[in-house]
């Protein structure tokens, strides 16, 4: 078979199940679309979050991991002391 001849079979079928053709094109436009957007989303908020952290100084940011029950019983501890020094 030859590429003219696979060609125009190819657009026989495509305009004969134009509904098909169609959906089959929307659905690869949306796949595509929403890979490039995802893509451009973590570029972004990479960029975002490097820039942020670039203005702060090596000694000024610190990240630790704590539990969630050390950081209730802090606000409830420092909730404690200032209804003390209020009243």
């Amino acid at each position: 078979m030859h590429y003219t001849e696979a060609f125009k079979l190819a657009l026989q079928s495509l305009w004969a199940n134009k509904l098909r053709s169609v959906l089959t094109l929307i659905g690869v436009v949306m796949g595509v679309a929403s890979v490039i957007m995802v893509i451009t989303l973590v570029n972004g908020a990479n960029k975002y979050v490097s820039t942020k952290l670039s203005g702060y100084g090596a000694d000024v940011f610190t990240v630790s991991r704590m539990s969630a029950g050390h950081l209730l019983r802090r606000r409830i501890t420092s909730r404690v002391k200032n209804a003390r020094s209020s009243a």
